[in-house]
C-alpha cells in the first residue's frame, strides 16, 4: 500500500484495505480486485490485482500479479458518458418531435377541419372553404413528411443516395443562401445501412454549418477511389471549430459523427482554424 493513495476511489483506506485483503489471501482463498496506485511520476494508475498464497520452505508468501487497466477504465467511463448523453439526446429529440407535432401539424389539421366543417354547413356559399381545407391538409402532409425524413430517410430508397444528398443540400443549405458545390463519382451501389449512416453524418455536418459556422460557401465531394475505398470531403468557409471540440473533449455532435465513422471502420480527419473554415475528411472501406 506504500505506492497507493491514502484512499481508494470507493473511499476506503488503502492501508486498511490492503491488510484486510492480504490476510484473506493468506488465510482463506485467492483475492481478485481493482486497485489504484501511484506511478513514479505522480499520476494514478488503475490496476487489476490477483493475490495468491504460495508456500516456500514451510513459509507463507503472497504472490501479487498486477495488470494495468487504466485505458479500459477510461474507455468504460467514456462509454458511460456517451450512453448518458445519448439518452439525454433521445429524450430531447422525443420532446422536440412531440412539441412540433402539437404546435405545427395538429394546429394545421385543426384549421383544415374547421374549413371542412364550414364548407359542409353551406357548400354553396362556403365553396372556397373546401380549397382552403385541402390546402391546409397538404401543408400538414408536408410537415409530417419532414418529421418522417428526420426519423428515417425513406427518400434514400426512393431516389438513391446521390439525389438524396442533392435534395438535402438544396433544401437546407441553398435555401438559406449558402453557395454550394457538389461532386459525386461513385460507380458501385452502396449498402442501404451504409447510405443511411452517411446521410446522418451529412445531416449532422450541415446542421453544424447552419447553426454555428456562418459559412457562405460549402463544397462536398464523394468519390470512390481506385482501391474501392470511399472518400468524402465537406469543406466550408465559416468561422471554424475550436480545438477542444475537435479533440472530442466537448461537443456531442462531433462525438456522434465519430461513432458513426467507427461503426463502419472509417477514418475521420478534421482540419479547422479560427475564421479559416472547416474541412471534414472521411475514408471508408467499401
Amino acid at each position: 500500500y506504500s505506492i497507493s493513495p491514502e484512499y481508494q476511489p470507493d473511499g476506503t483506506s488503502s492501508k486498511e484495505k490492503a491488510i484486510e485483503l492480504g490476510n484473506l489471501a493468506l488465510n482463506s482463498e485467492p483475492q481478485f480486485f481493482e486497485w489504484e496506485i501511484i506511478r513514479g511520476d505522480g499520476t494514478k494508475m488503475q490496476t487489476e490485482v490477483s493475490l495468491t498464497k504460495i508456500e516456500l520452505s514451510g513459509k507463507k508468501y503472497l504472490q501479487a500479479i498486477i495488470r494495468d487497466i487504466t485505458e479500459r477504465k477510461e474507455a468504460e467511463t467514456q462509454i458511460g458518458q456517451l450512453s448518458s448523453e445519448l439518452l439525454k439526446a433521445q429524450e430531447k429529440e422525443n420532446q422536440k418531435i412531440s412539441k412540433y407535432l402539437h404546435d405545427s401539424v395538429m394546429q394545421t389539421l385543426t384549421v383544415s377541419k374547421l374549413n371542412f366543417d364550414v364548407y359542409i354547413m353551406d357548400p354553396v356559399k362556403q365553396k372556397n372553404r373546401l380549397n382552403l381545407g385541402i390546402e391546409f391538409l397538404n401543408k400538414a402532409s408536408n410537415e409530417l413528411k419532414e418529421i418522417y425524413t428526420n426519423l428515417y430517410p425513406s427518400i434514400l430508397t426512393d431516389f438513391g443516395f446521390e439525389k438524396t444528398i442533392i435534395w438535402y443540400i438544396k433544401s437546407n443549405l441553398e435555401i438559406i443562401g449558402i453557395e454550394t458545390e457538389f461532386e459525386f463519382n461513385v460507380k458501385e451501389k452502396l449498402k442501404h445501412d451504409f447510405e443511411v449512416n452517411l446521410f446522418r453524418i451529412f445531416q449532422e455536418i450541415f446542421s453544424n454549418i447552419i447553426k454555428h459556422s456562418k459559412a457562405k460557401c460549402v463544397k462536398i465531394t464523394v468519390e470512390q477511389r481506385k482501391n474501392r475505398s470511399l472518400a468524402i470531403k465537406v469543406w466550408d468557409d465559416g468561422k471554424g471549430i475550436g480545438k477542444d471540440e475537435i479533440n472530442n473533449k466537448k461537443g456531442f455532435g462531433l462525438k456522434k459523427i465519430r461513432q458513426r465513422v467507427m461503426d463502419f471502420n472509417g477514418i475521420i480527419d478534421i482540419n479547422s482554424g479560427t475564421n479559416k473554415g472547416t474541412a471534414f475528411n472521411f475514408e471508408f472501406p467499401v
